[in-house]
């Protein structure tokens, strides 16, 4: 099959033949285009840089609100990668997740019943979930509490959710995972608020949570006065 010119084949990357020159990336060199699901207006391409993804997958990492306990010998938390990566919380998740030495259970493409499979065979600690897929932890009656004994957290964004949804997964998992919602977009390269349980007040069923460290936010009215 014809690739474009400059193109690397995964073979080559496999086989330590590719044509990359080791070259350090600068702080503000563009590495990732990611598509804005429309937070800011129409349907868009995104310039990400190094300094970007670096500093948010830092600031979500802090203890205040890191949601994964520390890899060692003893210990790897365990998440399944299922957002699409296209899209800023399924690529964001999956670097800090890496970062912090988890394991990632990807699959090649979504669908139910792989996800349920998914649930019911590995040990899986937390979690990162669209609305519909959480709608669908709860509704679907094979998805039974036994599949989530290990989950610790469940970490809901892209859209609003629902109280009664929150409410209903809590009742789910006999109240032994913290659900936690937040807000960001794709222009700020990722979360810029999210709840937490490790700070006094930080998690408020429909609401979207606390700060991130170096982040700052400004309120205004509809008409910007």
């Amino acid at each position: 099959m014809d690739i474009p010119a400059g193109a690397v084949k995964l073979s080559e990357v496999f086989d330590n033949t590719c044509p990359f020159k080791n070259r350090i990336s600068d702080w503000n060199d563009v590495i990732y285009l990611p598509y804005s699901s429309g937070t800011t207006g129409l349907f868009k391409c995104i310039e990400l840089t190094n300094g970007n993804l670096v500093s948010t997958i830092h600031h979500i990492s802090v203890p205040e609100f890191r949601i994964q306990t520390l890899t060692d010998g003893n210990n790897q938390d365990v998440f399944p990668a299922i957002l699409p990566m296209h899209h800023i919380f399924g690529i964001h998740t999956v670097l800090e997740n890496l970062t912090l030495g988890c394991k990632a259970i990807t699959i090649p493409k979504f669908n139910k019943e792989t996800f349920i499979d998914v649930l019911e065979n590995e040990k899986l600690t937390h979690c990162y979930l669209a609305p519909p897929l959480m709608q669908l932890l709860v509704n679907e009656p094979r998805i039974k509490p036994e599949c989530l004994t290990r989950m610790r957290t469940i970490a809901v964004g892209a859209a609003p959710l629902g109280v009664n949804d929150v409410q209903r997964l809590h009742e789910k998992t006999k109240g032994n995972a913290n659900i936690l919602q937040g807000y960001g977009l794709t222009e700020a390269a990722g979360g810029i608020c999210w709840q937490t349980p490790y700070i006094s007040g930080g998690v408020k069923i429909g609401g979207c949570g606390m700060i991130y460290p170096t982040m700052e936010l400004k309120i205004e009215s509809e008409s910007g006065l």
